[in-house]
């Protein structure tokens, strides 16, 4: 199951393509700069084109976070993020994405208002208009940079802390759980809570990232297996004796081990993505 809508548009091995195609760019842009010097470029042309290399880069870096880095944790390290005890497991995640769309938003930023001092007045204003978009750009990814991301199970409740903040729900105020297209390129499950639902708790940290009602698991910032895990926020929903039954240590195997993990799925929502989707045989890029 792919993590992000580029996955799923191009899926890992075309990803693999662009990410390695973006290399050579950068690199060929490397090696022209000392042909730009000897040419005689000015000041600031070279500093435009210099510009120009590190936003590719960063580009580069950004597009392989989302299509093709995929660290995976252990069972053993699940365990160790969660609570003494077997009865809630936590799992840490990385705003990594978010730290590489704000990097390469700055960089293009940067090269956005030095082109735009080269530029004739029709490009100039083109590209100052570019500069004040990707300006929000980086406003947008900073601010969700500084979001924790994780999610914790218990028996009683799912809380997860993602792109615009930290929220928890009981089980059974769960109106439906459903894989979107969330913020920042990532393809999410959203949790919809029932109307006035009681135990519904959000903390909001983005001003213009608020769902009413509504949070979102991110599979690309917990590294997991986006399967394994839909897997498991399903069956915990729709089966009580799943909940009654819960042990972190049972959790951890589950979102490690596809082969246990498929064999325990019995709830038709879960079993209907396990038909749909293949997990991982073997964890892609560390």
């Amino acid at each position: 199951m792919p993590a992000s809508a580029g996955e799923a548009i191009l899926g890992r091995a075309l990803g693999w393509t662009v990410v390695a195609a973006n290399v050579g760019i950068v690199l060929l842009l490397v090696g022209l700069m000392p042909v730009a010097v000897g040419d005689g470029w000015a000041a600031l042309e070279l500093a435009v084109f210099g510009a120009l290399i590190v936003a590719w880069g960063t580009g580069t870096w950004g597009a392989a976070v989302l299509l093709v880095v995929r660290p995976r944790h252990s069972a053993g390290d699940l365990l160790a993020a969660s609570p003494a005890g077997d009865r809630e497991l936590r799992v840490p995640g990385s705003a990594r994405s978010s730290r590489a769309q704000a990097l390469t938003a700055a960089t293009w930023l940067v090269l956005a208002l030095l082109g735009a001092i080269l530029a004739s007045p029709g490009w100039k204003i083109v590209l100052i208009v570019v500069a004040v978009a990707l300006t929000f750009a980086v406003i947008d990814q900073g601010l969700a940079a500084r979001q924790p991301r994780y999610l914790a199970l218990t028996a009683t409740e799912l809380e997860s802390g993602a792109f615009g903040g930290a929220a928890a729900v009981r089980w059974e105020d769960i109106e439906s759980i459903a894989s979107r297209q969330g913020p920042g390129g990532q393809l999410v499950f959203r949790v919809q809570a029932k109307t006035h639902a009681p135990s519904w708790n959000l903390v909001s940290r983005h001003p213009w990232h608020r769902v009413r009602g509504s949070f979102d698991v991110e599979p690309l910032s917990l590294d997991v297996d986006p399967v394994l895990l839909g897997a498991v926020l399903f069956s915990m929903w729709e089966d009580d004796s799943e909940r009654d039954s819960m042990s972190a240590s049972a959790l951890a195997t589950r979102l490690v081990e596809p082969e246990w993990a498929l064999s325990l799925v019995e709830p038709p929502v879960a079993a209907a993505l396990m038909r749909m989707y293949r997990p991982e045989r073997k964890p892609p890029l560390n």
